[in-house]
């Protein structure tokens, strides 16, 4: 072997050593995956088919599930609660599935009752009818949980009703806990604190839409920044406590006149409310943070009182305001769902060619391109060319044509994995190649 070989290959061996004792460190230094302990809320108030078949599907490492069970508010004047059960069924959980913790949601209308003992019984008797007709369906519940509008001043009062029902003898076997804003975390430390003390745990919600100023601000969903540090004030406490996190997105609807919001959309796709005049801003869970967000943490927890996370909500087939299962398990592994939209020519015949734009990426996406160009490269020119609903041209000339978007309050639906939407067509002579160029 020459001299000159052998040094180039003695460089690349270096080369090698050198990366793998960098990819050893840095694994050492980041220490090895272990699995979280998750939950996850089925916040569906209709339960269909496909509520069923995601909770037949449950992924085996999935330790909770935190279904919305009831919900309940107070009408001034009256001393009894008015309560809307949700119809959810018993019998879609496994046996051997994860064992039930019951969720009642309190509108913020709570806060008027002083909860004095009226309102505490109330909310009691349920919790009780709620356990009895669980345990009837021959599922394990272990807990029950209260997701509550309280105002950050009426901590204290908010205390009356969690020990409540921690000294109801019918309840006494479950876990009690709470869901909190980062907020609350601020304003009355000590009020916040007596609550945890009544619990066995909390449930930090990091995750609060956060609507926007105008309608040309975007729509935050979680703020990745704000969720670590309300995380790190959790962790003063030294008390239990769980982190829910995001898998869906929202509609902010504006009126286009004054700029103002009008309504969010969170669950229930349904543009029949949606007039013309009004403008839809979509926000979203940031995955490539939450994923960040779970890899640390499955590397080191944030502290000794962190216990796990819960995810806000279910993925369900067909829910285009949510993750889909497979995007979910991404995150869930710390990885990123990845984005691409692709444009798709279809060829009828040596003229004439049909565009589409397909997800050809892991999440649904509503990021659809403002502009697509066509480009006839080679010998022949475009003779023709027609938009359709989404997308409209001035027609082609010569060896180009340009697709725009047309703002209409359907172009922001988040397209599913997989599916199509028509673009238009082009009409071509010659035996010149079409090239696709778009930018989002």
């Amino acid at each position: 072997m020459g001299k000159a070989l052998l040094g180039r290959f003695l460089w690349i061996a270096g080369i090698a050593v050198a990366a793998g004792l960098l990819l050893f460190l840095r694994s050492t230094l980041e220490g090895p995956r272990s699995p979280l302990s998750e939950g996850v809320y089925v916040w569906q108030r209709v339960w269909t088919a496909e509520v069923a078949e995601a909770l037949q599907g449950l992924p085996g490492d999935i330790q909770g599930v935190l279904p919305l069970v009831a919900e309940v508010a107070f009408e001034p004047g009256s001393r009894k609660a008015k309560v809307t059960r949700i119809r959810w069924k018993p019998g879609s959980f496994s046996q051997q599935g994860p064992p039930l913790t019951l969720v009642i949601r309190v509108g913020d209308s709570g806060a008027k009752t002083n909860w004095d003992s009226w309102a505490c019984a109330e909310t009691r008797s349920l919790a009780s009818e709620l356990l009895k007709e669980a345990t009837a369906g021959e599922v394990e519940v272990v807990g029950l949980q209260i997701d509550y509008d309280c105002p950050a001043s009426r901590l204290g009062d908010y205390g009356k009703l969690l020990r409540s029902l921690q000294e109801d003898e019918e309840l006494a076997s479950l876990e009690l806990s709470f869901t909190s804003l980062p907020s609350w975390l601020d304003s009355d430390k000590d009020g916040f604190r007596a609550l945890a003390e009544i619990s066995d745990y909390f449930v930090l919600q990091v995750h609060a839409l956060e609507l926007p100023k105008g309608a040309r601000d975007p729509v935050v969903v979680m703020n990745p920044s704000l969720a670590r540090s309300a995380v790190k004030k959790a962790a003063q406490l030294e008390t239990p406590y769980f982190v829910a996190l995001p898998t869906y997105s929202s509609f902010v609807v504006f009126d286009k006149s004054t700029e103002k919001v009008v309504n969010v959309i969170s669950e229930d796709l349904d543009f029949s409310t949606v007039s013309e005049d009004q403008r839809l801003i979509l926000g979203e869970a940031p995955a490539e943070e939450i994923a960040g967000m779970i890899s640390a943490w499955s590397r080191q927890a944030p502290d000794p009182h962190f216990q796990g996370v819960f995810w806000y909500r279910l993925p369900v087939k067909g829910d285009v305001l949510n993750w889909p299962a497979s995007a979910w398990a991404k995150v869930r592994a710390g990885e990123v769902p990845q984005r691409e939209l692709r444009v798709d020519i279809q060829t009828e015949d040596e003229a004439f060619h049909r565009l589409t734009l397909r997800n050809a990426g892991e999440l649904p996406d509503a990021h659809f391109p403002k502009a697509i160009t066509v480009r006839l490269e080679g010998t022949g020119s475009l003779v023709g060319a027609d938009g359709g609903r989404w997308y409209a041209t001035e027609g082609a000339a010569g060896d180009e044509v340009s697709f725009t978007l047309v703002s209409q309050k359907h172009d922001f639906v988040p397209l599913p994995i997989g599916r199509e939407l028509p673009i238009g067509w082009v009409r071509k002579t010659g035996p010149g190649e079409l090239v696709v160029e778009f930018s989002r």
